[in-house]
This record gives structure tokens, C-alpha cells and sequence, in this order.
């Protein structure tokens, strides 16, 4: 019983071996260059969070959830765009990760293309994609729980409001507008 015992773990060994090589040569598996969880390709750092906005008027609570993937090179002087996703109610991670944000790849597994602006990424309203809280009751406050969102985040990051572009699809661009001026 101990040889049948010890041909299996030689067995599993050259197993796991030859798994260990196959990762290892795999585009898909690279190990990441930053760390980051949202682009492991990507060199730019990634911040991901929170931020609890109220509707003062009503008394509800909403924690808006956002990624931060900075510019490849140069992040504090580099231009920065802030994406919500269209509809309202469509989660800003996945275009990120699969559409035209700084995730995508290519068919070899290598980063789709180098990113020259930090990018913001917001699932607004809330419930939208992580983004927690209730359903919003109307527009108004969706525009004003942005604005609260962009100032609580430009606090904590500042070199972000800088040569800032604001994008918003269907009816979000709707949204990005109204918080920009409130």
C-alpha cells in the first residue's frame, strides 16, 4: 500500500507540475504588473471604493462604488475622464473591463492599448452595479448625489479635478451635465 501511496503523489506531482507550466506560458494567467484587481495588465495604479452620498431632502443613503485606474505614465499631470454608464443603471466596471476602457486585451492576452488619462469609473444611480442604497426617486437626485460624489471624491484625490472630462452615455450624459453644474 505505501508504493501505490507513493506512485499517486509522483503522479500528482508531474500533475501539478506540468498545470504550473501551462499557467506559466498562458497570456490570460500573466501575473499582474501593479497588483490591481480590475486591470492586472494595466501599470497604472487602481484605487477602488466607496463614497456615501445622502439625498439631504429625504433622508436616504446611497454608497456610490468607484474604480480609479490611473495614467500609464505620469498620473498627476496626466488628463482625467470620469465615465458613468448609460441607461441609467448600467455598471461603468463593465465597460471598463470588457468595452473601451484600459482592461480590455488583446487576443495574446496583452493590454488592448497604453492609457495617457486617468480614468473614474462610477456605478450610479444607486443600486447600480456594486453601487449600494435604494432606487433613486427622480433625476434631481441622481444629479445631486453626483455632485456630492465628485466632491467627497475630488477631496481624497485631488490631482484628479484637474483637466477633468466628464462622460456620460444616454441618458447618464443627461446626469454628468447636471452635476457638473450644481
Amino acid at each position: 500500500m505505501p508504493t501505490v501511496l507513493s506512485l499517486l503523489h509522483a503522479l500528482l506531482l508531474v500533475v501539478v507540475s506540468a498545470r504550473q507550466d501551462d499557467r506559466n506560458s498562458s497570456p490570460s494567467l500573466r501575473a499582474p504588473q501593479n497588483g490591481g484587481v480590475l486591470c492586472p495588465l494595466s501599470p497604472g495604479a487602481q484605487h477602488f471604493g466607496y463614497i456615501e452620498v445622502d439625498d439631504e431632502n429625504k433622508g436616504l443613503h446611497y454608497r456610490y462604488f468607484y474604480g480609479i485606474i490611473e495614467a500609464d505614465k505620469n498620473p498627476e499631470t496626466s488628463p482625467t475622464f470620469l465615465f458613468v454608464g448609460g441607461g441609467l443603471g448600467s455598471s461603468s466596471i463593465g465597460t471598463a473591463t470588457r468595452l473601451h476602457g484600459p482592461c480590455t486585451m488583446d487576443p495574446e492576452g496583452n493590454a488592448a492599448s497604453e492609457s495617457d488619462a486617468n480614468s473614474i469609473w462610477v456605478d450610479a444611480p444607486g443600486p447600480t452595479g456594486f453601487s449600494l442604497g435604494p432606487i433613486e426617486p427622480d433625476l434631481a437626485a441622481v444629479v445631486v448625489n453626483l455632485a456630492n460624489f465628485l466632491g467627497d471624491l475630488f477631496e481624497d484625490h485631488g490631482y484628479l479635478n484637474r483637466d477633468l472630462h466628464l462622460v456620460g452615455t444616454s441618458a447618464s450624459g443627461e446626469c454628468i451635465f447636471g452635476a457638473h453644474h450644481h
